[in-house]
């Protein structure tokens, strides 16, 4: 089973907060690392849930079993090394981490997944969209699977309302339109 670990790193932070559009209003240590304790407090509630229902739905196996999480501050996350950005609440950044979890499962494996026939005819239909929106389409409906077997669709809808992107926008509409179940099955190492 896949689980996560949090981890806060001066030297990353340092890193990042030079890096940043405004290094006076970065969070210090001890701020990110009480947001780092209540995040990890909800993640210990309820991600390996989110992690089981990732894998269980698509059918492969997290190649990797521990994923180190840093938090930094600032508010963009990423997956790569993952990342938690400093979010206004840990609900939200709960969301955020399943959102990045489920990027981190599609790159596993040397692209085990991205490199199937249905996830490449899935990439090949949408091949007209812009890349941010070509890629979270699946990474969208599988987000939105997790969202409906945790019983959280407000939460996903308010996600949908609050987005700035039009190309994020775009992905969820497409998702909401075809169907996150009918998206699944087809990238699916084993359909439902």
């Amino acid at each position: 089973m896949a689980y996560l670990t949090f981890q806060y790193s001066s030297v990353y932070n340092r890193f990042i907060k030079q890096r940043s559009d405004n290094p006076d209003a970065y969070p210090d240590q001890a701020t990110l690392t009480n947001y780092l304790g209540d995040v990890e407090k909800l993640w210990r509630q309820r991600g390996e849930k989110v992690l089981t229902i990732i894998e269980t739905r698509l059918g492969i196996p997290w190649d990797n079993k521990e994923h180190v999480c840093y938090v930094m501050g600032l508010k963009r996350s990423f997956s790569n090394p993952l990342s938690l950005g400093f979010l206004p609440n840990t609900e939200r950044a709960f969301d955020v981490l399943t959102h990045e979890m489920i990027h981190r499962y599609f790159i596993q494996r040397d692209r085990k997944l991205v490199k199937t026939d249905g996830f490449q005819q899935l990439m090949q239909q949408y091949a007209d969209e812009p890349l941010p929106t070509k890629n979270h389409v699946p990474v969208h409906a599988l987000h939105q699977h997790v969202y409906e077997k945790l019983d959280r669709q407000k939460e996903m809808q308010e996600e949908i309302a609050n987005l700035i992107r039009d190309e994020y926008k775009r992905s969820w509409y497409i998702v909401q339109e075809v169907g996150a179940e009918k998206i699944l099955d087809r990238i699916a190492a084993r359909p439902r």
